[in-house]
């Protein structure tokens, strides 16, 4: 419980509750043709059963790209999946997976380059101010702009919480205008004029690839004679750019 694509690259990540001790995240790429053998009854996670009399040293089958225990700290029992960040308003989590344990409450996120999966705990920077509190988390989503939303069963009489930034954190993080300068010649006004008499343009898009509304673009000013370098303004735009 449960699977997910990754809206971006078509990646498949699953997340498989376990049956008496181990839980686990399985990983099959866009690229895949199917068929893949995840294990299950012969292997918890990557740890053998023997169920059925199954032989482990001859049983093929694909690992887990990351598996954890139950028991010990916080009383873990059943994973939680899970979805890709794909949002503009936190960059640096472009591409993360997050998943949660529905017993201890705790909640992760998971890089994966392809052969090795990193691993963050982020309940405590998740943490709603009290009296709120996080806790028996049952699915997580997305909205139409890959924002992430946690589901809370229990309470207050059950919930949904949005993932944000920190507070001050701001959301135009790049400093290299990936998407190349446009020179103010170019007309860029509806009517066809150049406005403002700049000498050059430079938009400079946050790290996202698909962060295309408007509080994601800077708008910088370059070559005036006299001025420096500075923020324009920001303008409404559609969001087929």
């Amino acid at each position: 419980w449960r699977n997910a694509f990754d809206r971006q690259t078509g990646d498949l990540w699953i997340a498989d509750v376990g049956e008496s001790q181990w839980e686990e995240i399985n990983f099959q790429p866009a690229s895949s043709s199917g068929g893949e053998n995840y294990g299950w009854a012969c292997r918890e996670g990557s740890q053998c059963t023997t169920f059925g009399g199954c032989d482990c040293s001859t049983f093929q089958s694909v690992p887990p790209i990351h598996e954890y225990s139950h028991g010990f700290q916080n009383a873990r029992c059943s994973i939680t999946g899970g979805v890709v960040y794909r949002g503009c308003e936190i960059p640096d989590l472009d591409g993360a997976y997050f998943f949660a344990d529905f017993c201890s409450g705790q909640i992760w996120s998971l890089t994966y380059n392809g052969a090795t999966a990193s691993v963050v705990e982020r309940t405590s920077e998740l943490a709603p101010p009290p009296p709120l509190a996080i806790s028996s988390i049952s699915s997580f989503g997305t909205d139409a702009a890959g924002e992430i939303y946690i589901c809370d069963r229990v309470g207050p009489a059950g919930a949904i919480y949005k993932i944000v930034p920190a507070a001050g954190t701001p959301n135009l993080v790049s400093t290299d205008p990936p998407d190349g300068a446009i020179d103010a010649r170019t007309p860029l006004a509806a009517d066809g004029t150049t406005q403002l008499g700049m000498n050059q343009v430079t938009f400079f898009f946050d790290q996202a690839t698909n962060c295309t509304s408007a509080e994601h673009f800077i708008i910088s000013q370059l070559g005036i004679t006299g001025a420096a370098p500075q923020i324009l303004s920001v303008q409404p735009v559609a969001d087929n750019g």
